[in-house]
């Protein structure tokens, strides 16, 4: 980004974000200074070829973005059947939280969970899952020509591949097995993940894979012939020790606490009110417009949108 003052020159998010009061003139506590001047001068050149200003062309730089996060959401919702407005959108990184309530207003979303440490929760979440080990055995034929016992002793195979190879890497602990299949009609070009249960019995088999298919395409051809592509086995050992959210420490002080500045949403700027998150009681309300900054993420609340810190400390953020 040019506002970091590190010789970039081309505009990103970041500028634009800094540009409409998103966010502040310091990150990490403090301890990183932006440039609102130098993100202004890496629009100049969009700003002589197209007549619009720097913060039109920074808001429509939000919208942009945003339509595309929406889209990637709705993609990977509805290839699996699933509505996107059934779920809460959990925000995480650095940037998600700044982005995931318009984000989440887009495409119908009402809830959006930002947890704590949202800049390291991916590190946080390696540290808190469980060892998984995933195998693929390829195997195609007619659902109905290949053998259960076949299917059964392929997965009782894989089941000890899998268990040899984490005892190789020194992996201790009692494992799990859960095996799927690929299963598809016969013909087609694309292929469903069918969970089954052991030992394999293919009429069972045969019914959850219609039921899926109904599920993701909204029909089934019942009695059409089901082609068998792959067997899947997921080994799963269970973490040692688990991190509570509750217990999370680590929230780090704002530089400044709290105050105002302005920031835009739609088409006006409004005095927005800025919250240090860790200051923030649980159960304490605000309500949009209003920025709430950490260490490590900063976390916008638009108008019509309000936001509490609940026992977890997370923030959910809803409509108001």
């Amino acid at each position: 980004p040019a506002c970091y003052g590190k010789g970039g020159e081309a505009p990103t998010i970041t500028d634009a974000n800094l540009i409409l009061g998103r966010i502040g003139t310091t990150l990490l506590g403090g301890k990183m200074r932006l440039n609102p001047e130098e993100a202004a001068r890496a629009f100049e050149s969009l700003r002589k070829r197209s007549g619009v200003g720097a913060e039109e062309l920074a808001a429509a730089s939000l919208r942009i973005v945003n339509f595309q996060m929406a889209k990637a959401i709705e993609i990977v919702t509805l290839e699996r059947g699933l509505d996107a407005r059934d779920f809460a959108l959990v925000a995480f990184g650095g940037a998600g939280p700044m982005h995931a309530v318009e984000v989440a207003e887009s495409i119908g979303i009402t809830k959006v969970i930002v947890p704590p440490l949202p800049g390291l929760f991916s590190a946080l979440g390696m540290l808190m899952t469980d060892m998984r080990y995933d195998r693929v055995r390829g195997m195609v034929g007619l659902l109905d020509e290949v053998g259960e016992g076949k299917i059964e002793e392929t997965f009782e195979e894989m089941e000890r591949e899998s268990s040899e190879s984490l005892n190789e890497k020194g992996i201790e602990g009692r494992p799990s097995f859960r095996g799927s299949i690929d299963l598809r009609y016969y013909g087609q070009g694309y292929e469903l993940e069918i969970a089954v249960r052991r030992p394999f019995n293919r009429a069972a088999v045969t019914k959850a894979f219609e039921g899926r298919h109904v599920e993701v395409y909204g029909f089934a051809h019942e009695g059409e012939r089901i082609e068998l592509t792959a067997l899947r086995l997921t080994t799963t050992i269970p973490a040692t020790s688990k991190v509570r959210l509750s217990e999370v420490e680590g929230e780090m002080p704002v530089a400044g606490g709290e105050g105002r500045r302005r920031a835009k949403f739609g088409e006006r700027w409004f005095e927005t009110r800025v919250y240090s998150r860790e200051l923030l009681p649980v159960g304490g309300r605000i309500r949009g417009p209003a920025i709430v900054e950490e260490y490590d993420s900063t976390v916008v609340v638009p108008p019509g949108w309000g936001c509490v810190k609940n026992h977890l400390r997370c923030l959910v953020i809803e409509r108001v």
